[in-house]
């Protein structure tokens, strides 16, 4: 499913200029009447915080030259200038979508006459979107000093693409941390040059998107090989619920939440295309995305659907049972992070891939046969409310309760939201056994064993 809105024009309250009237646009830059215009725009400036560390910059080092080739326009079959913003959010394909327009969908979408200078393109125009620039524009605008370096950068890598017929950028960062200020300043650089603005969001049910983000912020912590981030480690069910806000009446511990309303955050004029993922399959075609949702693609679109349909995500998640398991039982106290008299540090990391090992290859098991611990049916209910409601009240186009709730079981009968039990682990003779041989079992436990 795909829908569209585009707003009709804001009218400027002040009847200042914009955009000089006068045959050749141009970029202006720190110029007072940027700040007038967009001052005289009666915009809340409230400015949420995402729970994902924001990339940052360096405002004051950036550097002001820009290093992209400019490209002669193409002959197309139709002549309309796009930059296309594919904004996020985080874990709605996010990394399939930018590792194919660098790689195997470059050249189809040179062909529709794209450019694309998103994420894994040689040459991305990123900075302006980071998070501590959106918060530096914002701030220049509102108390009306000089716009910070890194928006001089992106006016160069714009005066580079003025003559581009298409632009793709691509950066789950600018879904997540734009501020209201930052947008209409945008908008009024690319428009001036005579793009027309399309701004893409790729919307995933709320009960698959917590799993989804759980692991992947989990895999992150467990890549540091030591012992000294496992309490800063929480399995997902305690996490989803306090964390995440579904255990609270209001309910606004989603950044995912904040999505939606930064959705409605876009100022008037800029054209919004939303691609559902609800009904994805595990190794999505994408082909909302390339074929609907990106205008005037048919040759991207064809590239797409000839590629291998085996071809996998690169931003698969792995399955981290085996390390979370190993850090949660040194947290519970259930085993040693010495391996022997010397107090000799243990890697935990090495620990979780020999336990795989010891696993799937000697026992000849799985990781769904460790012993898992699931929320209550009444846990189970709040995140399916939640999920819905949040559908209900920011995707409305999108919402069918049936469809919703099939959805919801199978993220449930997959196991989403449950953990490995240590405890019930630790009492399991062949796990004993496994923490013997790396010397991290307890005295007690050890004694018992043998």
């Amino acid at each position: 499913d795909l829908t569209m809105r585009v707003p009709s024009k804001r009218q400027n309250e002040d009847n200042l200029p914009i955009i000089p009237e006068d045959s050749t646009p141009h970029l202006v830059r720190n110029e007072r009447i940027v700040v007038l215009t967009l001052r005289s725009l009666k915009w809340g400036f409230g400015i949420l915080c995402s729970t994902m560390n924001p990339v940052k910059i360096d405002l004051d080092t950036t550097n002001d030259k820009a290093t992209l080739k400019d490209h002669a326009p193409r002959d197309l079959t139709t002549n309309k200038k796009y930059f296309v913003i594919h904004a996020g959010p985080h874990k709605t394909g996010t990394t399939t979508i930018q590792h194919m327009c660098a790689n195997e969908l470059k050249s189809a979408l040179a062909e529709d006459g794209y450019d694309y200078f998103g994420q894994e393109a040689d040459t991305p125009i990123l900075g302006w979107s980071m998070h501590q620039c959106q918060l530096g524009v914002q701030s220049a605008i509102e108390k009306g000093t000089e716009m910070p370096s890194c928006w001089n950068m992106f006016l160069d890598h714009l005066d580079l693409v003025k003559n581009h017929t298409r632009v793709f950028v691509s950066h789950e960062g600018i879904g997540r941390s734009t501020t209201p200020l930052w947008w209409q300043a945008a908008q009024e650089a690319i428009t001036s040059l005579g793009f027309h603005l399309i701004v893409i969001y790729v919307y995933r049910p709320l009960h698959q998107w917590l799993p989804s983000a759980y692991n992947q912020h989990t895999k992150t912590a467990l890549e540091f090989c030591g012992w000294g981030n496992a309490d800063n480690l929480d399995y997902i069910h305690p996490k989803v619920m306090e964390h995440e806000g579904i255990d609270r009446e209001e309910g606004t511990g989603f950044w995912f939440k904040w999505i939606g309303s930064r959705i409605e955050d876009l100022p008037d004029g800029v054209e919004l295309r939303l691609v559902n993922m609800a009904d994805w399959a595990e190794v999505p075609s994408h082909e909302e995305f390339f074929c609907k949702a990106l205008p005037d693609a048919q040759h991207t679109c064809e590239a797409l659907q000839n590629l291998e349909e085996d071809n996998e995500r690169d931003n698969t998640s792995k399955d981290i049972k085996y390390s979370l398991m190993v850090r949660m039982a040194y947290k519970h106290a259930l085993i040693h992070k010495y391996k022997n008299k010397r107090k000799m540090p243990s890697n935990p990391c090495a620990i979780a891939k020999d336990a795989r090992r010891y696993h799937t290859e000697k026992l000849k098991r799985t990781a769904n046969d460790l012993p898992m611990h699931c929320p209550s049916d009444e846990d189970m209910d709040k995140i399916l409310e939640a999920s819905l409601a949040w559908e209900r009240e920011f995707f409305p186009q999108f919402h069918n309760e049936s469809e919703h709730i099939k959805g919801f079981a199978k993220t449930v009968k997959k196991k989403k939201f449950c953990h490995v039990d240590v405890h019930k682990l630790m009492k399991q003779t062949i796990w004993k056994k496994f923490f013997m041989m790396k010397q991290l079992l307890k005295k007690d436990d050890k004694e018992r064993v043998e």
